[in-house]
């Protein structure tokens, strides 16, 4: 075990911000302060090598000549770790104590890793990488690589592959967003044909770290925040590569966080893949659905007829059900074709149920009885019976089709019985609903253990 410079005790706080929420924000507090004061080193040597630079060769000095003597970018003794380091490294680790739960404090943490000049950035990292394992700890190496990155973009990459695999940072996706958003700040061409360059090797098999795999979302994202249509442009270059999916993603968030959804939904038009451009729709309109159902639908029935299959429907509608369930449910109905209309209904009314199902029961007393009702009321009894049980065992008395009838109310007192087993079999043995063999063999498969025969 590597021996700890501060003689800290490892954090105690809770591993609480995982993957791209913890990365994406911690891209953010680099991406909004690349004005900080310090920056006649970075200016002076504002973009990558012209070859990707060892960590043993030499360090580049402010002035962009290579000074003498040992790299700082390597892993030397923390003993030879200045002062000043020490104390920046220590006070960064204490500000980030809570993660990024307290923003004030990782932003106040952020600032002074961009206080290192590349010399103490090397230094700091020696220092960190020996750290007790912590989120403290791994947002602080993240956040010193993102530093690094200002300088020599290549050599933060070229530690997450080497250095920080062998002493087991755990940082990789967290890291990456830190190195991409320093690099699009200062060398944004760099960044993209580094990208495009690496992106045909990515296998995304086994779990070896790969750089240009964990940057493609946070590089797509980016640019789509600002140029959707350039971030589209790069997209179809990725078309039938590996890196496809995480590229997409990294577009449909880009533009959810530019907040212009028409303009968003009109961008993403332009996608070639079908396929994709329905998920790309589907993602954006869910997400305006929630927050403006009626633009949300109002930009749906310009664009008619756009979704032969109901997926873009669907989506639309399922999130909007969040706020108003019975008008979502009744634009849902009058959307849908008559020949999609019995899947569909079966949808609305689970996804209804599951936070109302008495709420979705009074709509569906206004249809018809018949196998379209039968298969809704179906999907109501799935979804209500873990958390209204009783109520959703009731509704099974609706359907016409018996078999039908039988099976769901047998299936949703097996759920039952998942969790709350004596319940389930208290009210099953004063059933009338099932014929006495058929109970008790019901009985016999939910009987819970330890209860006398």
């Amino acid at each position: 075990m590597q021996p700890d410079p501060f003689a800290l005790g490892k954090s105690k706080t809770a591993w609480l911000v995982l993957g791209l929420a913890v990365a994406a924000t911690l891209a953010g507090f680099f991406a909004g302060r690349h004005t900080h004061p310090d920056t006649a080193a970075k200016e002076a040597n504002p973009g990558p090598l012209a070859r990707p630079p060892s960590l043993t060769s030499p360090p580049v000095s402010p002035s962009g000549a290579a000074s003498t003597g040992p790299s700082t970018v390597g892993l030397s003794p923390s003993l030879t770790s200045s002062n000043a380091v020490k104390s920046t490294v220590r006070r960064a680790l204490s500000l980030l104590r809570d993660g990024l739960m307290n923003p004030r404090d990782a932003a106040a943490a952020i600032d002074l890793i961009r206080s290192l000049s590349q010399e103490q950035t090397g230094e700091a990292l020696d220092i960190a990488i020996r750290l007790p394992e912590g989120q403290n700890r791994n947002l602080l190496i993240a956040g010193i690589l993102g530093r690094l990155a200002e300088f020599d973009p290549h050599a933060a990459l070229q530690f997450l592959e080497t250095e920080g695999g062998k002493y087991r940072t755990n940082i990789g996706a967290e890291a990456i967003n830190g190195i991409v958003a320093s690099w699009l700040a200062t060398d944004p061409k760099g960044a993209w044909d580094w990208f495009f360059s690496e992106a045909p090797s990515v296998t995304l098999q086994g779990n070896r770290f790969q750089p240009a795999a964990a940057a493609a979302r946070p590089l797509f994202e980016s640019l789509a925040s600002s140029n959707l249509d350039a971030a589209i442009a790069h997209l179809q270059r990725l078309e039938g590569s590996n890196l496809y999916g995480r590229a997409l993603d990294g577009v449909i968030q880009g533009a959810l966080r530019a907040d212009a959804h028409s303009s968003a939904l009109e961008a993403v038009g332009q996608i070639g893949d079908a396929n994709s451009r329905t998920f790309a729709q589907v993602r954006i309109l869910e997400d305006w659905a929630a927050l403006d159902p009626p633009a949300a639908s109002s930009w749906y029935d310009s664009q008619q007829p756009l979704d032969p299959q109901g997926n873009i429907r669907n989506g639309l509608a399922t999130s909007w059900m969040a706020e108003d369930p019975y008008t979502a449910a009744e634009w849902w109905w009058d959307h849908t074709p008559d020949d999609q209309r019995a899947a569909s209904l079966k949808r609305m009314v689970g996804v209804w149920a599951l936070r109302d199902p008495s709420g979705a029961g009074d709509w569906l007393r206004s249809f018809d009885p018949g196998p379209e009702l039968d298969s809704a009321v179906a999907a109501l009894v799935d979804s209500a019976v873990r958390g209204h049980p009783q109520e959703a065992l009731e509704w099974t008395q609706a359907i016409t089709n018996a078999d039908l009838r039988l099976h769901v109310y047998e299936s949703a007192v097996r759920i039952w019985a998942g969790l709350h087993p004596q319940e389930a079999y208290d009210h099953v043995s004063q059933s009338q609903e099932l014929p006495a063999s058929r109970r008790d063999q019901l009985l016999l498969s939910i009987t819970p253990p330890g209860l006398a025969q």
